[in-house]
């Protein structure tokens, strides 16, 4: 007999079983959402192999124990609390360790020799499911789920003693078995059908449902309909002379067929049909499971689940995987398999009387009137709940003034998971309001990236912004263009505010304070001392001066001859030099001697450097050798004001730290790809943000790569397509931040100053020319100031003097 405690028990625990193993899935695969690539993450599925430990000899028979198995569902209820864990990361931890522990309870009790376990444990899986379908109508919540309930049921389980077994030891007798193999494949697949279309009552409606204006059942209220016949489907259980029979396994077939073939309202009738056959049959393929060796048995179970679950991916994301090309969209594939499993679990090997679902105890079964009971009750809390969930507003279609305007979310909402993976309707909601997506361009609005059209794939709406080519992009760029760019998502282009409006644009103003001619032919560094002097270095002639600014141009106080490659001003007012060795050198500004410094990147030699506000020192080194094409290292090196290393930036692998190193095989080839070919200007933010100039070959294109401190890329600009195009590259020759933390760049070729954000995203862009500045070359800035230097054209004559231009800005 199963008593009502009983079966309230094991309800809850059957619930907490499948919000573990139905909420470790989207968990995992949140991180290659997130990165459009395999994250390594996917490691974590192991835990869902824990039932072959019961393969190890004695392992069964050790937590078949009344106390063991209270500890796995202790920890089982305990791994709940991963849900409320502050990172994704310790939350995918957590619940991927709880999931082993549900396995390994799930597994040790269907195993037991004892059928009343047996059964308490098959009937509180199915009322379990049946719960949860339930809760996710009430609940916006994806995995609706309270661990102090659960807690209450496993210390009831324990304290009861119902895990303690009732039939005694005896010499084992040889009974028929099926074949394990084609048996584990079947409840595989069943495991899979189960998840795949009713682990929500709405999905099968996802499948039938159409576009104006046709559109078919909506999920709300037809949606009803499947959890009834779900509920359905377990009333008629018993019914094995039906639900063993090969009839019914080809009405399954036909209804999953016209589910997928067959859209709008015929199509929902096969997927009703269908939610009757798939819990009709799960006593069928359990009572066989059960008669099979369990861990190899098991092992197969969740190999064919995983199996079916990767080919589903392979399907709808077949531009990022390898071999997409061959499952793109062949979910009729994965159709034939899983109902093909099916069949050989259900029929190879014979028929067997009901062992663990409806066993005999003392020629009495299951008292089946109970477990019908609770089972109507279920489905009128969830019917009850599409009730509450009325509301006119979901019938309604509003008014719209615009009629090009359309509300979406695209498939980056993460399975139901918001950006910092939490499993909620109600946050996602909230991330989708405070990004006010879909606005479009104005003076006030943003822009939205579904009414840009791709230049490259004529029809296709832009989806992503490639913050490496500085363009909108479609999915098709992805893979045939900017695959391994990097890309940013309507939400964050909207808050970074990529594009500054007109009207913000035109409150940027430069103006000419001061023009000052000097004995120098090209200026291309500067640094300015505390007492108002002023550092100045010509590259190509290698030449330094130490001079002051008179009324309209500079007087020498000391010329030195040295190489230069970089200069900065250290934050004991001495100016350190890059001369192409592995030191840097120091000139002391009152001696004007030239010195080794404490900064020493050997075995590489120092190109670039700049002192931040925080008196750290930030090298650009390389291997010694050619500048182009980039061999050996090319890095970044901040330092502490002793010399101290603090650390390197080389390559693109400080995304994410991880539990441990993966195989190479798992881990993203983006992120050790080298950063730079050539660091030959370095400036930083107050915030900590490093700001690169990279060259990148022999005519000095460039971008700028801006890095937060631990390394993570925040931004990549190459110039502006407007202006950087054909022959006019993007050739940056200085980089300066202001109080504000905007980076300025100057374009040499262009004769133009580009304006960024902080993190490197493009905000507009100032002719020189217009002033009378050309060839505009390293610029230094102060509050409300910017010293630029300028660089002769290539066909000057010696004698050609650099000027040196105050502009006054604001508006940035």
């Amino acid at each position: 007999m199963i008593e009502t405690r009983t079966l309230v028990r094991e309800c809850v625990q059957g619930y907490v079983f499948w919000s573990l193993f139905q909420g470790l899935g989207p968990m995992i695969w949140f991180y290659p959402l997130n990165e459009l690539e395999l994250s390594g993450y996917e490691i974590f599925a192991v835990t869902f192999f824990a039932p072959v430990l019961v393969g190890i000899p004695g392992v069964l028979k050790l937590l078949q124990n009344r106390w063991m198995l209270g500890i796995l569902r202790m920890a089982t209820v305990g791994s709940l609390a991963s849900f409320q864990a502050s990172t994704t990361l310790i939350r995918l931890a957590i619940l991927a360790l709880g999931t082993g522990a549900a396995m390994l309870v799930f597994t040790v009790t269907l195993w037991s020799k004892d059928s009343r376990i047996r059964c308490h444990t098959f009937w509180g899986i199915i009322l379990g499911f049946m719960s949860f379908v339930t809760s996710r109508v009430w609940f916006v919540s994806f995995v609706p789920t309270w661990w102090s309930i659960g807690a209450i049921a496993a210390l009831d389980h324990i304290i009861s003693g119902a895990d303690i077994s009732e039939v005694k030891e005896s010499p084992s007798k040889t009974i028929d078995r099926p074949y394990w193999l084609p048996t584990a494949i079947g409840f595989g697949s069943l495991l899979y059908l189960t998840h795949w279309c009713f682990g929500e009552s709405s999905l099968v409606l996802r499948w039938v449902v159409k576009g104006y204006p046709d559109h078919g059942p909506a999920p709300y209220p037809w949606g009803s309909f499947i959890l009834i016949d779900l509920g359905l489907g377990v009333l008629i259980m018993s019914w094995s002379w039906m639900t063993k029979s090969k009839i019914w396994w080809i009405v399954g077939l036909i209804s999953i067929l016209i589910l997928y073939y067959l859209p709008t309202w015929i199509g929902f009738m096969g997927g009703l049909a269908l939610s009757i056959f798939t819990m009709s049959i799960w006593p069928v393929l359990v009572d066989r499971m059960t008669l099979c060796p369990p861990a190899r048995s098991m092992f197969v179970v969740m190999v064919t689940y995983l199996v079916q679950i990767f080919f589903f991916v392979w399907t709808v994301a077949y531009n990022f995987v390898p071999g997409g090309v061959y499952t793109r969209e062949h979910t009729d594939y994965l159709i034939a398999a899983v109902m093909i499993g099916i069949f050989i679990g259900m029929f190879i090997g014979g028929e067997y009387n009901s062992h663990t679902a409806f066993p005999c105890d003392n020629k009495k079964q299951v008292p089946f009137n109970k477990i019908r009971t609770v089972t109507v009750l279920i489905v009128c809390i969830g019917l009850l709940g599409y009730g509450m969930r009325y509301s006119d507003n979901q019938i309604k279609q509003p008014e719209k003034k615009n009629e090009k305007e359309f509300s979406a979310a695209i498939w980056t909402f993460h399975f139901g998971y918001d950006n910092k993976g939490w499993p909620s309707m109600d946050r996602a909601a909230k991330l989708f309001k405070d990004t006010d997506i879909g606005k479009q361009e104005g003076s006030n609005e943003t822009i939205a990236f579904s009414d840009v059209k791709c230049v490259d794939h004529c029809g296709q709406s832009c989806c992503l912004y490639c913050d490496t080519c500085n363009k909108l992009i479609c999915f098709k760029c992805i893979t045939k263009v900017h695959n391994g760019h990097e890309f940013i998502e309507e939400d964050d282009y909207i808050k970074g505010k990529v594009e500054m409006t007109p009207k913000q644009q035109s409150r940027i103003k430069f103006e000419i304070s001061k023009e000052y001619t000097t004995d120098l032919n090209h200026i291309h560094f500067i640094a300015v001392c505390s007492d108002g002097s002023m550092w100045m270095g010509d590259g190509f002639k290698s030449k330094l001066q130490h001079v002051i600014l008179k009324e309209n141009r500079t007087e020498i106080i000391l010329s030195r001859n040295t190489m230069i490659y970089g200069m900065a001003k250290s934050h004991l007012n001495n100016i350190l030099v890059t001369t192409g060795e592995t030191k840097v050198k120091l000139i002391n500004t009152m001696t004007g001697q030239l010195t080794d410094s404490r900064y020493d990147v050997k075995p590489l030699t120092a190109s670039s450097i700049h002192v931040t506000s925080d008196h750290r020192v930030i090298i650009g080194a390389k291997s010694p050798g050619r500048l182009f094409p980039a061999t050996g290292r090319r890095v970044v090196i901040a330092m502490d004001p002793k010399g101290q290393q603090l650390k390197e930036y080389e390559h693109d692998n400080h995304k994410k730290q991880r539990l441990f190193n993966l195989p190479r095989f798992l881990t993203s080839t983006k992120h050790n790809k080298r950063l730079f070919t050539y660091p030959k200007f370095i400036a930083s933010t107050s915030n900590g943000n490093i700001c690169v100039v990279d060259w990148l070959d022999d005519d000095y294109r460039s971008r700028v790569v801006v890095l937060s401190q631990g390394g993570d890329i925040l931004g990549i600009y190459t110039g502006h397509p407007d202006v950087n195009t054909g022959s006019n590259s993007f050739i940056a020759q200085g980089i300066l931040t202001t109080p504000l933390d905007n980076i300025v760049l100057t374009d040499l070729g262009n004769h133009l100053l580009h304006i960024l954000t902080d993190q490197g995203q493009f905000i507009t862009y100032f002719n020189l020319r217009d002033m009378g500045i050309i060839r505009p070359c390293l610029a230094l800035s102060t509050s409300g100031t910017i010293f630029l230097g300028c660089r002769s054209e290539k066909s000057s004559p010696e004698t050609t003097k650099a000027k040196l231009y105050e502009l006054e800005y604001s508006g940035f």
